[in-house]
Formats: C-alpha cells, structure tokens, sequence
C-alpha cells in the first residue's frame, strides 16, 4: 500500500512537470545526454531522477515564464543558458543535475565577493587529535543541496533569468531565477553567508577569525568545522543532538553520523575511526580507500609495489618528451596527490612537492615520478594519522628545517619544511621550493624559520579559537645554528648582512621578543627534516618510524 502511494505522488508529481513544462520530452533528452556524456545503461533508468531535479529546480529556484514574458525578456535582458549533467552514484542510484554555465553568467550579477572560504585541513586535523573531555562525541552532518537552500534574491535585487534547452531542436525554456543555483559563481558564497548568518546569530555560536569556518559555541562549548555543506562536529551526544534537531528544522539534511568504535566514520573524504589500543581509546583519520579508487581511476592501479615514495632523484632528469594528452593527464594526477598530501599522507609531501615542479612542461621523468610515488600509495593504502582520544593536555611541538640547494638535478632553490604535532599527531606540515635563491645553508634555513613562525603563530591562533589553552610564547626547533643566532641577532657582524633588509616585516616578526621562542634541535631529531630531501629507502623508514614514535611517547 506505501509503495503504491509513493508511485501515486510521483506520477502526480510527473504530471505538475509536464503541466508547468509543456512539449517537454523526458525520455528523448536523457537518451541525447547519455549519448553527449558517453553513459552506458538504459535511458529509462535515467527519467525519474532528471524529471526530479527539473522539478525541484522549479519548486525552489525557477520561476516557470509564459512565452510572451520569455520573448520580452530577451529583447531587454542578458539570459543565461543552463545544462543537465547525469551521473551515477556510488550506491548505483542515476541522479541528475541542472546547473548553471557560469562562464556566461554576466559581472553585474555579481553584487559583492564571490570568495567563499573551507576549512583548514589542519583544523579538521585538530578538532579530531585535541584534548577535551570523556563525554566528547564526534560527529558529521550533510546538509542536501546546500546552495539551493541559501537565503533568496531580494525584490531590490537586480532579476536574473536563465534558459534550459534540453536538446537540439527542442523547446527552451524561460525561468527567472530565484536564487543561487550550483554552477553560479556567487553560489558558494551565497551558500557560506545564509548558514554563518543562521550559525552566529540564532544559534548564538562564536566564529573563528583566523578559522572563519570554525564555530564554537560559549555555553556548550559545542564545536563546529564547516566545510562547504559538511559539518564535522564536536561535543557531547546530548549537545549535538540538539544542535543537529534545530539544524533539521532550518535545512534540508541527511541522518547525522555518530563516530563509535563498531561505527566509523567519513567527512570530505577521510575516513575517521574510533579503536581501543590496550585500554586507551585511539582516533584515526586515514584517505585509503578513496585514495585506491584515485589510484585505479588513473590507471596507476597495477604498479610495482615501493617502499619508499621517490628512492631515485635522478628520475626527474629524464627530460624526454611526452604527447599532450599525457602531459594532461600528468597534471591531473598531480592536482590529485596534492589532494592526498595535505590531507593526512604527510609522507608524500616531499615527493609532490618536487615532482610539481615540472608542471609548466610535463615529461617521461614526470611519468617515471608519478608512477614511483603511485607504487608506494598502493603498498602503504592503509596509512592512517593515530592519537590518543580526547587526552586531558593538548602538546604542542612545531619544527621546521630546509635543504640548501638540495636538488641541484633540477634547480639551486632551498626547499623548506614545516611540521606541527598537536598530541603527537601531525597537524599541519608544508614542504615548499624556497621563492628566492639562497646563497648559503643559514640563509635558507632563516626563510624556513620566517614561514615556521608563520605558521606556529597561526597554528596557535586558531587553537586558541578552538578551546586549546595554548602557552605563550610557543617554541619551534630548528637544526641551525644561524638562524637562531640571526633570530637573537648575537652576531652584528654576520656574513647574513646584506642578504636581507632587517627593516621587512618578516624580519622583525622573527626577532619579536614574547611572540615565538626558537630551540636548537639535533638534525637527526628534526622530524621537518624528510619534508626538505630525498631519502634512501632506509632513511625514509627510520624517519617516518620516528614521527610514528613521537606520538606514542606523548601518548605516555
């Protein structure tokens, strides 16, 4: 009986759109999609979620324009035409989506900044490996259709009006557009203003000014990553329930997952996972089976399994040339690892951040890079970020370290790294080619310490806005000699003298009293060192073993 009822609503529901959309043929224009789009399977399967959307789109964005408004319109108004993409959801479910050609849409719809911020990863890193207390829950939320649940157009607002053809020789059609639709460049923004609004100024939460996507409420102590329309949450069951009910009551949302030890979690890709090592409760947060499905869409799937992400530096020296289409896809795996590496796969930085180098003019030694990089992924797929949950004192440890001209095979530029452990967990790290030319080791090393500082400062802002007491002035090691000694300017007469301006902002921010405190740091000890330099496949290991270490000693 339910499901008659159900099929009842949606041939009603089909009715309305045929009504509202007349001369529209449902079936003909998945069959030219399918064909446009190179999908395989029956069109038939395709109609009821490209009917759905139609009608979706019209209830909550498209006014529906008689033909005489649609000829007035044009003759005195800029129409924006719209396209259906079809795609395939992981479940097998055939899902449609009318978006907006944003590369037509014209400036003056534009009234503001279309900037639309994320979360930081190494916030999304530290709301999980913080300190906090026994009764603290992770949590996420998926907010359905995000950008068509932004505030609408105002009636001062300039109109907007877009079209939708759905094939040639078909029937197009006039809307006036509503509200903010996906493909929009002033969507996502749009999207970020209605929720922050709704956030700070009825649910009473506080926003991060140095993490505008961090929410915390001053009663509950309840915490909230935003990342575009997942929220990752923190705080008891009870509070989140709550905050979860009223979310519900103001959006259209999916059922909230609840982190358990018999129920993982994922958020924007990550796996998040609750486990019990002897009597202590441990977090994970690891990219492995997104990452294989990454790996197989490349076709990099079958490669030689590898220890170590790039053993040879040499294999960039082969400058042999490559056709377009690999160039291509060159990049693409490269944007890719980028992803993986600022997510939780710290062990590749070194190696993305040295293979994209050659981004400008991709060759067979790229290839070689990319395929070498791919055969360690596939033999350590199972890496994951561990620490301890909810310990009762947040540590802080933070190094940084450069490589003086360290891959002259390429070019005499420095490379810097960057590493902060929050619980003995890496939060944050950065491995990058150095700006300028470095003329000797101390040089190199004091530009790595002025982004170490950067980073450190920031680091303990943002902690700071999410509950973690930190201790000023907080401390960074460094293996250099020289760079602290140009921090504390002991030596006036120092060789350095004239490689940089001390009246620069960086500069002074460096050598500021009470803001960051520099420590000495045996090179064997300083975990930034494998974001700087290629390693021997024993020395990577040994490395990656010590990091490994660091956060069980905090652990204890």
């Amino acid at each position: 009986v339910a499901d008659d009822r159900v099929q009842e609503a949606v041939d009603v529901q089909t009715e309305d759109l045929h009504c509202q959309l007349q001369g529209l043929d449902s079936l003909e224009a998945v069959r030219r999609l399918m064909g446009r789009q190179q999908l395989e399977g029956a069109a038939h399967e395709f109609v009821p979620g490209y009917e759905k959307e139609l009608q979706h789109m019209i209830d909550r964005r498209l006014r529906v324009l008689s033909p005489e408004e649609a000829v007035r319109v044009r003759a005195h108004s800029t129409v924006v035409s719209m396209r259906m993409l079809l795609g395939v959801k992981k479940d097998g479910r055939r899902k449609a989506r009318l978006v907006l050609q944003g590369f037509k849409e014209p400036r003056e719809w534009d009234t503001g900044s279309n900037v639309s911020p994320v979360a930081y990863p190494s916030t999304v890193r530290s709301l999980v490996f913080m300190g906090g207390e026994e009764t603290d829950v992770l949590s996420s939320i998926d907010v359905s259709v995000a950008f068509l649940q932004s505030e609408l157009y105002g009636p001062d607002e300039t109109p907007r009006y877009v079209s939708y053809k759905p094939y040639a020789g078909a029937r197009e059609y006039v809307f006036q557009l509503r509200g903010p639709v996906y493909g929009q460049r002033s969507a996502p923004r749009a999207w970020y203003s209605t929720v922050t609004q709704w956030l700070v100024q009825e649910m009473g939460y506080k926003q991060g000014r140095n993490e505008p996507c961090l929410f915390i409420h001053p009663v509950t102590q309840h915490r909230i990553v935003l990342f575009c329309d997942d929220f990752l949450c923190r705080g008891s069951r009870e509070v989140s329930e709550k905050f979860y009910t009223a979310l519900a009551e103001r959006f259209e949302c999916k059922d909230p997952t609840w982190l358990s030890v018999e129920d993982p979690m994922t958020f924007t890709g990550m796996d998040i996972s609750l486990y019990t090592e002897g009597e202590q409760l441990m977090y994970s947060m690891g990219q492995g089976r997104d990452l294989g499905d990454f790996l197989h869409a490349k076709g990099l799937s079958e490669e030689k399994l590898r220890e170590n992400p790039m053993a040879d530096k040499r294999v960039l020296t082969d400058t042999a040339e490559i056709s377009e289409n690999q160039q291509s896809w060159c990049r693409s795996v490269i944007g890719g690892l980028h992803y993986y590496a600022r997510g939780t796969r710290y062990d590749i930085s070194y190696a993305v951040s040295r293979v994209s180098q050659t981004l400008v003019n991709p060759n067979r030694g790229t290839v070689r890079a990319l395929e070498q990089i791919a055969g360690y992924l596939l033999k350590t797929q199972d890496f994951c970020l561990r620490g301890r949950a909810n310990p009762e004192v947040d540590n802080i440890i933070a190094m940084c370290d450069a490589s003086h001209r360290g891959d002259r095979l390429i070019n005499n530029r420095s490379q810097t790294g960057v590493i902060i452990c929050l619980n003995g967990v890496p939060v944050m790290w950065r491995s990058n080619r150095q700006p300028v030319t470095s003329l000797s080791p101390a040089e190199s090393e004091i530009y790595a310490l002025s982004v170490g500082v950067k980073d450190v400062r920031l680091m303990g802002w943002v902690l700071e806005e999410l509950g973690v007491a930190v201790r000023w002035p907080m401390k960074i090691w460094c293996d250099s000699t020289g760079a602290i000694s140009f921090k504390d300017d002991t030596c006036p007469v120092s060789k350095i003298r004239g490689c940089f301006d001390y009246r620069e902002d960086w500069v002074e921010e460096i050598k500021a009293e009470g803001k960051i405190q520099v420590f000495k740091v045996k090179e064997m000890n300083n975990l930034a060192d494998m974001l700087t330099k290629q390693y021997p496949t024993y020395k990577f290991k040994a490395r990656m073993q010590q990091i490994q270490e660091c956060g069980r000693l905090m652990i204890r």
